[in-house]
């Protein structure tokens, strides 16, 4: 956070903060963006079971069938993952259209 460094205390980096929030609209996005991949990785990537032997099951929860019992029963942690990945694509989508230059030859 530039705010820190160039004032004095906590009060005034969070009201300088909380201003560039409100008045930048590429400030809001950023934050967005990244507030969400934290969000979407400790729910999806962090926070999984530790496996003994990772080798022994390589895709593990990525499968969307696993086998219980004598039958296949649909694993909703893929589905939970793949929703969960679609406000991402328009959070990175609507914050790098802008860069792009279309017709640029």
């Amino acid at each position: 956070m530039f705010a820190f460094k160039y004032h004095s205390g906590f009060k005034d980096a969070l009201k300088k903060w909380l201003t560039w929030f409100r008045t930048e609209k590429r400030f809001r996005r950023i934050f967005y963006l990244a507030f969400y991949t934290a969000l979407v990785l400790f729910r999806t990537l962090f926070n999984r079971t530790v496996n003994v032997n990772p080798l022994s099951d390589i895709l593990g929860e990525w499968f969307p069938l696993k086998k219980s019992g004598g039958g296949l029963v649909i694993n909703v942690n893929v589905i939970e993952n793949c929703i969960l990945m679609i406000p991402f694509v328009f959070l990175f989508f609507g914050l790098h259209v802008k860069g792009l230059n279309v017709g640029d030859g």
